[in-house]
């Protein structure tokens, strides 16, 4: 499917802007907008965001003064006295759909969508094989591209969650009921040939992972089960994620988790990687309680730049950089990079549903400003300013960002809002200039390259 926004009326009507897969528009008066109208009154710097990830769209508004109109109805808008932030997160999402009409000052904006390739294969029930029809899959969706038949639905003791009530329990509460549908309640964790699962390791927005051994040679790996967030996907989507996933399984370097195999298995995606017995950054900062000092914490950011200068070499972007994302060996001073490509292959191949918001935890607080204006072309500068910002968490304990709470992220991301890190903690300066310099909101102020950064966070060390 594919999605066309036309301008139908005001100073830019006959405009259209065409998206044929996941991405990001933002409207408003600020010239870093997608369609940007300066001139008008009644539409703030940054008004509204539509995420399209085909032939979905969902719409929000951001806080703006005078609200977004969705088929003459008003979504979001300032109340007395309140600021942007604070009726940004009151705002909720709403979907848009074919024919539906936004206005917003002057301008009308008309929605369309149309198919572009209705030949797919039929899909399967994930409990009993049958073949899913075409004209039957929305019927039978459970979620994320997954079916059960009638017959298989109605075996189930209780009846399975709507996909409105998916998105209020979580992805991970979501995934625990679809592994007992398929495995039942005995089982919950996949029986995927070849591996024995021993326990699970965690959970996280796109699924869960386990601590399995593998059969043929006893290796004990990190099994990470994979639940997509698209309703309907269909094989191409599927290729095309595994396609640039096996790219990245070609990443060999001290400082990057390998991943050693992927796979399906009854409709969820899953992958084998390297087990690191210390656990995250992120769980090693909850246990201290506070930050790392900067002299156990510097060897550990000179390490993960090791890495990240050699994917980066290798034109591979991560995009989800955080925290959680770092693991550790068993003596908790050996880190490495989790996920390379993970996040970026499985959003841009629109598996991972909405996400522009932040859905998944913690995503936000290293998010840089074009991974929602320049979503589909994410460079190795948006990966530095999440390093610094990982890096920032870990000498502080606090966020780049200061997310007011009651407020949405978003509108703090859009308009730059970071704090110094003098500002959090008292660190040498030249080390604070490293990593000031490394979360600039504009890209171009930053380092340009992970190498470059490097480079002055080993003097800063002198």
């Amino acid at each position: 499917m594919s999605v066309k926004l036309k301008i139908i009326s005001g100073p830019m009507s006959g405009t259209a802007f065409d998206f044929n897969e996941h991405d990001v528009f933002i409207f408003g008066r600020a010239s870093d907008c997608h369609c940007c109208l300066p001139d008008d009154p009644c539409i703030s710097r940054h008004h509204f965001l539509l995420e399209v990830n085909p032939p979905e769209i969902r719409l929000k508004d951001l806080g703006s003064l005078n609200g977004t109109y969705l088929n003459n109805m008003k979504f979001g808008g300032r109340e007395k006295n309140e600021q942007q932030e604070e009726a940004a997160k009151r705002a909720s999402y709403c979907d848009v759909n074919d024919g539906d009409l936004i206005k917003v000052g002057d301008s009308m904006i008309r929605v369309a969508t149309e198919a572009v390739n209705d030949s797919q294969a039929p899909s399967s029930c994930i409990k009993c094989g049958k073949p899913i029809g075409v004209k039957e899959r929305e019927a039978l969706a459970y979620i994320g591209g997954t079916f059960l038949c009638h017959e298989c639905r109605n075996k189930l003791v209780a009846p399975l969650p709507s996909i409105k009530e998916d998105s209020k329990r979580g992805k991970a509460n979501v995934l625990d009921d679809l592994l007992l549908a398929i495995f039942g309640a005995e089982q919950s964790s996949p029986n995927i040939p070849g591996y024995q699962f021993l326990k699970e390791l965690g959970k996280g927005g796109f699924g869960k992972v386990y601590l399995v051994k593998r059969n043929r040679d006893d290796k004990e790996l990190a099994l990470k089960v994979m639940l997509s967030g698209k309703k309907n996907v269909n094989d191409k989507d599927v290729q095309r994620f595994q396609r640039e996933m096996k790219i990245c399984m070609n990443l060999r370097h001290k400082n990057i988790v390998t991943l050693e195999e992927q796979g399906t298995s009854n409709g969820l995606f899953y992958f084998t990687m390297e087990y690191c017995p210390g656990g995250n950054m992120g769980r090693l900062i909850d246990k201290r309680e506070g930050p790392i000092e900067v002299d156990e914490a510097m060897p550990m950011m000179l390490q993960i730049l090791d890495g990240l200068v050699y994917a980066h070499e290798k034109s591979i972007v991560h995009r989800d950089l955080k925290p959680e994302n770092i693991l550790l060996d068993n003596s908790q001073k050996v880190a490495k990079i989790s996920d390379f490509g993970l996040s970026k292959n499985f959003e841009q191949a629109g598996l991972s549903g909405f996400t522009a918001a932040g859905e998944y935890a913690g995503t936000p607080n290293y998010m840089p400003k074009e991974q929602l204006l320049d979503y589909k072309h994410i460079k190795p500068t948006s990966d530095i300013f999440s390093i610094g910002a990982t890096f920032y968490h870990m000498l502080t304990g606090d966020f780049v960002y200061d997310f007011v709470h009651g407020s949405d992220p978003l509108v703090a991301i859009l308009e730059g809002k970071v704090i110094p890190i003098k500002k959090r903690r008292i660190i040498p300066k030249k080390l604070a200039d490293v990593i000031d310099k490394s979360i600039s909101p504009e890209a171009n102020d930053r380092y340009q390259t992970a190498a470059e950064m490097k480079k002055d966070l080993q003097k800063a060390m002198k």
